[in-house]
């Protein structure tokens, strides 16, 4: 069976998916990567420069949780690393192609 999901302009098949505790990560890896990302303003790189990067992310207990994490912060972030990360998610058999793309488009949402 085939839907459209939020009116997107692509197919997803429901073999496809996310589960919802993967969704459920990649939407807080979308939350780490704006508090990751360079401060926004004058006000914000000086009160970062006075009390420097207080947020540091925990690592989540499933190992293959934390790899999707990972992946879609650095996607959010627009860093390279996030192809390599996901040609190790794909070997390990974490993920399939699909659900990483469904992955990407979320992160970047």
């Amino acid at each position: 069976m085939t839907t459209y999901t939020n009116s997107a302009a692509f197919q997803v098949d429901h073999a496809e998916t996310l589960d919802p505790l993967s969704y459920r990560v990649v939407q807080l890896a979308r939350e780490e990567a704006l508090r990751m990302g360079p401060p926004r303003g004058v006000l914000g790189r000086a009160w970062q420069w006075f009390v420097g990067n207080v947020d540091v992310a925990r690592p989540l207990a499933n190992p293959r949780l934390e790899m999707l994490r990972q992946f879609s912060t650095l996607v959010r972030l627009g860093n390279r690393q996030a192809e390599d990360l996901a040609q190790t998610m794909l070997n390990k058999g974490h993920y399939s192609a699909g659900q990483l793309g469904i992955a990407r488009v979320l992160s970047q949402a």
